[in-house]
Parts: C-alpha cells; structure tokens; sequence
C-alpha cells in the first residue's frame, strides 16, 4: 500500500461508506472490522502530521467472562456476540480512531490524542460502560464485562513500536484488579512484567532441576490431643532467589498451565513421603482448581496411590470454593469419584467465600477447614459468633471441623471449648521436612502420655 497518511486511513476504517477501501486480507472476517495486519501498518506509518494531532494512544480490550458463554451457549452464540461487541465499541469511537480485532475476544483502538478528539480515558470508560449492559445473543440475556488496558505515546512509552506490548502489561493488571478495570501503562508495570518472566522461566525448569519441596505441618485431634496427620505444603528453593513462597509462585503456575506437572509432583511426593512415616497418620495435599478443568485428576489420584502404597483413606485432598464455581457438574462428578476411591476431601479456607454454605449440601466434604482470619479475630464479637456458627454447623452435617493458623494456647482452648475438632499452626508446631517427621512423632507422643 506504500507510505499512508494514518490519519485518512483511521477514517476510512470509521465510515461505513469506506469500509470495502480496506483490503480484504486487513481486515477481521467475522466483525468486519481491521484485523492486526491493519493496526501494525497504522502504527508503523504513523506520525503527528497535524497540529490537532500530538499522540496515539492504544486502547486494548479484553472480555470478561467470554469463555463462559462459549461454554454456556456454544461458539456460534459467541460469535453473535463478539460482532455486537464490535458494533458497541464502533458506536463510542469517532473518526480519525481505528478499532480492530486481535483475535479472540480482544479487541484495539487506535486513538489520535488531539486538541479536538476525545479524551482516551473517556474512550474506555464508555466502552467499560457500555460492555456492562447485556447483550441478547439468539434470545438469551448475556452478561459480560470489559478489563482495559491503555499506552500513549509521549505518556510513559517512548516509541510507537512499544505502544501494543505497554497496552498489554496494562490490560494485564487491570484484568488482576476486578473484572471491568482499566488500567494506564506506567514504567513499573514494564518492569514488573520482565520480572513475572523472569520468573517464569526459572519456574518452568524449577520440577527438572528438583527444586520444589515439600514441608510438613502436623494437625491435632482436639478431643484427645492425639496426632492425627499433616498438611503438605509446597516451597520452591531457587537457587538465585531463596526460598519462595507459593503465594508468590502457584498464581503463576495456574497461569501458564504448570500447576498440572507440579500438582502431580506434589501429589506423588507428599504420599510417598507418608509412606515413611511411623504411624496411620493422614496427609492432606491442595489441589488447584485448574487441575479438576480436566477429568484427569481422578486418574492421577488412582495412580499415584497404586504407586505409592498409600491406603486412600490416608489421603485428604484439600480444595478451595474456586474449584467449586468454574463447573459444578464435573467438578461434583470427579469429587464423587474421589471419594468413592476412600479419599477424604476437606473445603479449604471456609468462610471465606460467598456461597459455601450451598456447597456443603452436594458436596461430599469429610473436613471443613476454619480460615485462620476467624481464628485470629476470636476475640471479636462478630468473628467469635461466625467461628461458632461455623463449628455447629460441622457438628450438625457430621463433618469433622478444624482451625488454621492456631498460635496461641488461648485460642486452642477457646476453639475446643467450642467444639473445634482440629487444630493446625505455630502452636503445635512449625511446618518442617519430612526428615524431622519421626523425631516429631516420637517427642509427640512422649509429651502425650505424660500429660
């Protein structure tokens, strides 16, 4: 097409009148809008080449919730969508902008910044708005919402070549804020994207250079204060970095789809090691709402208990209420199937969550574990009563109860006042290697007989 002036192309694209001017190769099939061939030649060809004109933004538009509709309604219903979504945006922009389609549910807005354009913020706080109201997509009321993430040039991003990769370390952090964010690039974000890549590649070679370990945090019986087992938890030794919290690295894994291979290392490793032990004692091991997407953590589990030798009533797995809202059906079929096998299954951090309580009617849960944030504000009226009301409600549907993050002697004794079956934390014990897990055992039950 030679040298362009953007200007008179952004327009073209805008009027209807001048849509069949752009090429067919350039533009997007399903929307008609342009497609990414379109946006990289507008901004390798641009240039302020007006006085009304001083910038370019990126606007880069990411739907929220568009996998579900897919998953609902089927591709042909989120194709109808994603060509409203195209007439909205197309509705808020106005010549000289560009809107084209990245692929997938993404979409770009090339803004000029200008004397007499809109203002950019503007721009994506009315497409936020208007990706808000539902859509009806083949008679049915979709609902979906928009992350935004935005780059200028002159504003943060120096060259025109860095304006889509700034958009996008925006868009990702506003999409890791709350659906329907928008975010401006600023230089930190740059920085802390090279560190999250940094990172993940170090995390990926971390299960061959056998870097991931295991400890162990011991669980007490609080009617009896007997042992009854331990909970493992997964801390990665890099080399170059120490010791890294999962807090810090499992996000990531879910990410990139490496929770599958170091769940299966966890999984295997924690039951192994539990062989070892002097003792029936349980082990609980977390599983990521990731690794139930598929049905293969059923297989997985069978597996590794064939392999291992661990009776599958020594094993607990411990799910938090993220595995339970991506796919209630499955997710009940595959926990179900796990516990037929003898495994018992624990809800994680009970009562963090805004429907639990719906849960526990279908799910086939042996253990609830109480989040420490009701532990540690015991003291409190309202945190005490819901710490209460947690307790009774176990006792009711026979479901055995236990406290996180126990640290005082206080809150153990208020907590089997109440009726708390199980107790985890600092006060019983630190989390340790599985090498200092006989010791333990031993200097536990010589502290239990003499008491």
């Amino acid at each position: 097409m030679g040298h362009l002036d953007s200007t008179h192309l952004m327009g073209k694209l805008i009027s209807g009148n001048h849509l069949e001017s752009i090429s067919l190769h350039k533009r997007d099939h399903l929307t008609g809008l342009g497609n990414r061939l379109l946006l990289d030649e507008i901004l390798e060809n641009w240039q302020p080449n007006s006085p009304e004109v001083s910038s370019l933004a990126v606007i880069m538009i990411d739907l929220d919730r568009f996998k579900k509709v897919i998953d609902a309604l089927g591709h042909s219903a989120g194709d109808t969508l994603l060509k409203l979504v195209a007439q909205r945006i197309m509705s808020v922009v106005q010549e000289p902008d560009t809107v084209v389609r990245m692929g997938g549910d993404v979409f770009v807005v090339a803004h000029p910044i200008g004397l007499k354009s809109m203002s950019t913020e503007w721009v994506a706080k009315r497409i936020v708005e208007l990706m808000h109201r539902p859509f009806l997509v083949d008679g049915q009321q979709v609902n979906i919402s928009a992350s935004i993430g935005i780059a200028a040039l002159n504003h943060g991003t120096d060259t025109i070549t860095d304006l889509l990769k700034h958009a996008e370390f925006a868009l990702y952090k506003a999409k890791g804020t709350h659906q329907g964010a928008i975010r401006l690039f600023e230089p930190e974000l740059a920085f802390q994207a090279m560190n999250r890549y940094s990172l993940e590649i170090d995390l990926r070679r971390a299960l061959v250079l056998k870097e991931f370990i295991l400890l162990y945090q011991p669980q007490v019986n609080m009617t009896d204060g007997s042992l009854q087992g331990f909970e493992a938890l997964i801390r990665w030794q890099n080399p170059a970095r120490g010791l890294i919290s999962p807090l810090d690295f499992i996000p990531l894994t879910e990410d990139t789809g490496e929770i599958h291979a170091i769940g299966e290392w966890i999984l295997h490793t924690a039951c192994k090691e539990a062989m070892s032990w002097d003792g029936n004692f349980s082990v609980g091991v977390n599983v990521s709402p990731i690794q139930f997407e598929s049905e293969g953590i059923v297989n997985i589990v069978s597996s590794v208990l064939a392999t291992t030798g661990l009776p599958p009533e020594r094993l607990e797995l411990e799910i938090t209420e993220g595995v339970l809202i991506k796919d209630f059906a499955n997710v009940l079929k595959q926990l179900w199937a796990l516990k037929s096998m003898g495994v018992g299954i624990a809800m994680d951090d009970f009562g963090t969550g805004y429907s639990s309580l719906s849960y526990l009617n279908s799910f086939p849960f042996s253990k609830i574990k109480i989040d420490q944030s009701f532990v540690r504000g015991e003291s409190y009226p309202k945190s005490r009563a819901l710490l209460q009301a947690i307790i009774s409600l176990g006792g009711s549907l026979d479901i055995v109860t236990i406290a996180e993050g126990v640290e005082t002697q206080d809150q153990y004794d208020q907590l089997a006042a109440d009726g708390c079956l199980g107790a985890q934390g600092y006060l019983i014990s630190v989390p340790m290697p599985t090498t200092s897990i006989r010791d333990f055992i031993s200097d536990f039950k010589k502290t239990h007989v003499s008491d």
